[in-house]
């Protein structure tokens, strides 16, 4: 993995234990090579989520707004 990018809310859980079992199971050759951490996203001042109803999966936006739409939106 050359980058790890989440939320700053996922370093207690995901992010952490992502490093703790690559070190653990993996050569060096294959730890990840850097981390990255954003912010929250915010739609309408509100953090954007799946549960508020405020975001899409990628399958979900390609039977929306076709795949040509998507791939220009993304």
């Amino acid at each position: 993995m050359d980058l790890r990018v989440s939320a700053k809310d996922l370093i207690p859980n995901h992010l952490t234990m992502a490093l703790y079992t690559h070190i653990d199971l993996l050569p060096d050759t294959h730890w990840p090579r850097g981390m990255y951490c954003n912010g929250h996203i915010l739609v309408d001042a509100e953090k954007m989520s799946k549960s508020k109803g405020n975001f899409l999966m990628l399958l979900e936006c390609v039977e929306l707004f076709s795949a040509d739409a998507t791939r220009y939106g993304v």
